[in-house]
């Protein structure tokens, strides 16, 4: 386990020019004015400053024990803004010392562990496609989109976002990856007592992104060769395109 200390800096990359970037930007914000309540000093990189040399600069420069990203991924790859390339397996030493959420598809099977090899201290992420809905009245690409305006959206990104909310109010990592877990069963504990004709829907899409999330902070063994599915809950949810939809970070993001 590992706590944050006194006065620890937090460098974050939130993309904005992706597909679904308003719900990635804007869903990000929450977790960089959790930090900023809190009392801590944010360097927050969003849309065209979510770049490999901007956000490497910006490690360099002001040392901070956390990076948090959102951004889309796949197994071996963190990106930013227009899909640029920021964190790969092989690009990731800079990383060496400090706590890293990657809020990113699949970034926990192989990129995850390999930060850690390197020297992080702490790997937060998930080791397939992390997934949420909205209604199809929403354009989560809409940069003024936020997440936690769509009833649909939001259990999915308060509880994802309820890791780093919970490590700026001191609870150490372990702790605060217990209450990111109970807040995704708060909000299906909710959703089980709705009569909203989705609810079974987002019951099973929370479950899911629960059970994908990890917490990394040992190395671990030589993952299994066979890669993760890429598209593992559209099969979940009979419903797609009619009256949800599904949104995915995955290698054809």
């Amino acid at each position: 386990m590992v706590n944050i200390p006194a006065g620890a800096k937090i460098v974050t990359s939130r993309a904005l020019n992706v597909q679904y970037g308003g719900h990635i930007a804007n869903g990000a914000l929450h977790v960089v004015n959790s930090a900023i309540e809190n009392g801590y000093t944010v360097f927050d990189n969003v849309a065209e400053q979510a770049v490999h040399d901007i956000v490497h600069q910006s490690i360099q420069t002001n040392d901070p024990f956390i990076f948090y990203g959102c951004g889309h991924g796949s197994e071996t790859v963190f990106t930013g803004d227009n899909l640029n390339v920021i964190f790969t397996t092989e690009d990731c030493e800079i990383l060496a010392g400090r706590l890293v959420n990657l809020h990113s598809c699949l970034t926990g099977f192989l990129l995850g562990p390999e930060i850690i090899k390197k020297g992080g201290v702490s790997f937060l992420g998930y080791v397939k496609s992390w997934m949420w809905l909205t209604g199809d009245d929403i354009d989560p690409s809409d940069p003024d989109a936020d997440p936690y305006d769509c009833i649909y959206a939001k259990p999915f990104w308060e509880s994802a976002n309820q890791y780093m909310v919970s490590l700026f109010m001191g609870r150490e990592t372990e702790k605060a990856y217990t209450e990111c877990y109970e807040k995704y069963n708060e909000w299906i504990e909710y959703w089980k007592e709705s009569d909203d004709p989705y609810a079974a829907q987002i019951i099973g899409g929370l479950a899911y992104d629960r059970d994908i999330m990890v917490l990394i902070e040992e190395e671990l063994p030589t993952p299994p060769s066979q890669v993760p599915l890429w598209k593992p809950i559209v099969a979940m949810i009979p419903i797609f395109g009619i009256g949800l939809v599904i949104n995915q970070w995955g290698r054809d993001s």
